[in-house]
């Protein structure tokens, strides 16, 4: 996550030289998730790096709040490899995400 600012910046450099106005594209980024409290399938060890969120799901919203949305990025693909079928999860990480893609 810590080169998204600087990929916004590109990404506005390239429209700039294409004479495209920036606001006309959408941005997104996956995000690996892992939340804390629930067993792992895989190793958490391969899912953790520049594009990867851990904690509790109130923890893995504000990352995502700031060091996502807030700097630029219109959306989040969310990918949760290492939990496999763990029941709840899914919406855990959604009821905290929802107040920040909701209109």
């Amino acid at each position: 996550m810590s080169e998204v600012r600087h990929k916004l910046d590109v990404l506005k450099q390239r429209c700039a030289e294409a004479e495209r106005d920036p606001s006309t594209l959408e941005t997104s980024t996956l995000l690996t998730v892992v939340l804390d409290g629930y067993d792992t399938r895989r190793d958490v060890a391969e899912a953790i790096g520049g594009r990867a969120v851990r904690g509790t799901a109130e923890q893995v919203a504000e990352q995502i709040k700031t060091n996502v949305l807030d700097v630029g990025v219109d959306g989040v693909i969310v990918n949760l490899p290492t939990h496999g079928y763990t029941p709840g999860i899914i919406t855990k990480v959604g009821e905290a995400l929802k107040p920040l893609v909701s209109a």
